[in-house]
């Protein structure tokens, strides 16, 4: 399966969302058992976990891990794997290209005289927990720029923590 077909199938029914999955905000005892969320990647019940290479996904997921390490080498992203419109879509108008909204509006755009309004806020700026939304292209053949996806990361005693 491609990369856009992939993640197709963890972000489309979450695109356009406002509320938060109840597997990031009461995570189920059963680490295999998701309610309302297709994982990228779920990681749970791990001592130590030590990354020295890529995770990469929409939607990652580490629970109950006594710590997460990131080494000079590694890398944990969610980056462009989010959605291609979304709630707080940026748009493209007459040559001005905006910023997709999500915590906040999202920057508008200017080229000669006209104006592009950003994409709308949504969301908690304390708390995200929706897929961040892309903006569209000038043209079909340029695409869309992908919004972020979702790295959650929670231990027993710990509050959730996400990053988009």
């Amino acid at each position: 399966m491609g990369d856009e077909a992939s993640r197709s199938v963890v972000t489309n029914s979450l695109c356009e969302s406002q509320t938060c999955p109840i597997d990031l905000i009461t995570p189920p005892d059963d680490c295999h058992v998701n309610y309302t969320l297709s994982f990228s990647l779920q990681i749970c019940r791990v001592e130590d976990l030590l990354v020295n290479g890529i995770i990469k996904g929409s939607i990652i997921h580490i629970h109950r891990a006594r710590t997460v390490t990131v080494d000079a080498d590694g890398l944990i992203t969610a980056s462009e794997l989010g959605c291609s419109k979304g709630i707080g879509k940026g748009n493209y108008l007459d040559g001005a290209g905006s910023g997709a909204g999500h915590g906040g509006r999202g920057g508008a755009g200017y080229f000669n005289g006209r104006v592009s309004k950003g994409g709308h806020e949504y969301g908690d700026a304390d708390l995200p927990c929706e897929l961040g939304s892309g903006a569209e292209g000038p043209t079909h053949s340029f695409g869309h720029v992908f919004g972020g996806g979702m790295i959650g990361e929670f231990s027993v005693e710990e509050l959730p923590k996400y990053s988009v």
